[in-house]
């Protein structure tokens, strides 16, 4: 059994069948085996700077090496500011604890099954699929404040079904049949952003497909302020996404929805027996 020790780890969502997420793959070399002296010198400095700090033992578990390493790689390892964006997300965690969310408390949302994680790529990440099309939910406060809890769940349920050594994710995005307004991808951006916030480095890669004209006009407008590594990590599918995705992903790891081969059917109430299940033999 190649786990991590995610599985008793009591501040991680429950990780799920295999039947319902796709095997979970075997380690990798971890990003930690090579560092150098230098950036190690920032990791223990962050370490040290962070035992200052008033620790829950939520905090605890959720800082270790490989977490310190994101927000320091993800921060161009500059102290200052990835010290002051973990303070920030230990908060946020403390306050929402996210690894209480659970999938029967997202179920208006969530059984429109335009979001879900399934299979892994070449690399062993977890993949996320976000069809945005099928979200036909009113945009309300209150389906915005479920959503971003939906969004949260997913990640968090990635963490949890993550091999060794990995610590981010591929995300596929369906922009078919979404009613794109301007106010709709404003509210996107701001939900992402706050994610990525809470997830620092998290983002391995994100494909979007059939973007249309208004992303694709927007996405010129962004482009010229961002990073170049950020710009990297977007991928805008044009043409045939079985030739782009071959790339990144196998297709025995592709649902069939998008020319794989990985049989997957969204059955939201398999997905909360499944969840309520594995609640159970935790609390024995």
């Amino acid at each position: 059994n190649h786990m991590s020790s995610s599985s008793n780890n009591k501040y991680l969502v429950p990780r799920g069948s295999d039947k319902y997420h796709g095997a979970i793959p075997s380690p990798i070399t971890s990003p930690l085996s090579k560092l150098t002296d230098e950036q190690q010198k920032s990791l223990n400095q962050l370490r040290d700077l962070a035992n200052t700090w008033d620790l829950t033992e939520a905090d605890r578990a959720f800082m270790d090496d490989m977490c310190l390493f994101r927000y320091l790689s993800g921060l161009k390892w500059d102290l200052k500011i990835a010290s002051e964006q973990l303070k920030e997300t230990l908060k946020w965690r403390n306050e929402y604890k996210p690894w209480t969310v659970r999938l029967k408390d997202l179920e208006p949302i969530a059984k429109q099954g335009f979001l879900y994680q399934f299979g892994y790529d070449k690399q062993h990440r977890p993949i996320i699929y976000v069809l945005l099309g099928k979200d036909t939910s009113e945009n309300t406060e209150e389906n915005k404040l479920l959503k971003f809890k939906f969004f949260v769940y997913i990640m968090e349920k990635c963490i949890a079904r993550m091999p060794e050594g990995v610590h981010n994710i591929l995300w596929i995005v369906d922009m078919k049949n979404s009613s794109l307004s301007l106010g709709l991808i404003k509210d996107m951006k701001d939900m992402f952003v706050k994610l990525g916030d809470y997830y620092t480095e998290r983002l391995a890669r994100c494909m979007v497909l059939n973007a249309g004209w208004t992303l694709n006009m927007i996405w010129s407008f962004v482009k010229p302020f961002l990073a170049q590594e950020t710009i990297d990590k977007y991928v805008m599918v044009k043409g045939s996404l079985k030739d782009t995705i071959e790339k990144y992903v196998d297709s025995n790891q592709l649902v069939e929805e998008f020319d794989g081969k990985a049989k997957f059917t969204y059955d939201i109430k398999a997905l909360i027996a499944d969840e309520e299940e594995e609640d159970k033999q935790r609390a024995e």
